[in-house]
């Protein structure tokens, strides 16, 4: 089993990515790829030197646990919202670790309210141990 790899993405989940959103598909697209590029970032910060291979012989699915940390002024988002939120940092995830993020299991999200009022959000990244 691979040890749990622990990524913290400076970035924040814009309203306007979610499901009841009504922007415009310009400012979503650019949203999105904000959030995806800053994830890609932090992820390959996060895993140095053995990215991609860290999770290439992994037993499939991996488990994603998020923490959300609220910046200044942001209010909470009812759980269906934040993961469809979160659907384009585990783009930027999938694309790291090279494989389909369809191998992805989503495990516990949780909200919290940062108390530098930044946001960011937190992603532990775990084995499952059973395979697909």
């Amino acid at each position: 089993m691979t040890t749990p790899l622990t990524v913290r993405i400076p970035a924040s989940i814009d309203a306007r990515l979610t499901g009841n959103s009504r922007a415009k598909w310009p400012v979503k697209h650019r949203l999105a790829q904000e959030l995806k590029t800053t994830t890609i970032y932090a992820t390959r910060g996060a895993m140095g030197s053995s990215a991609p291979a860290r999770f290439q012989n992994a037993i499939l699915p991996l488990r994603l646990d998020w923490t959300v940390a609220r910046g200044k002024g942001k209010r909470v988002l009812d759980d269906d919202n934040l993961i469809i939120g979160l659907k384009h940092a585990q783009d930027g995830i999938a694309s790291v670790l090279g494989i389909n993020d369809r191998y992805f299991v989503i495990g516990e999200v949780r909200q919290i309210r940062d108390l530098e009022g930044i946001g960011w959000i937190e992603v532990t990244i775990t084995e499952t141990g059973e395979s697909t």
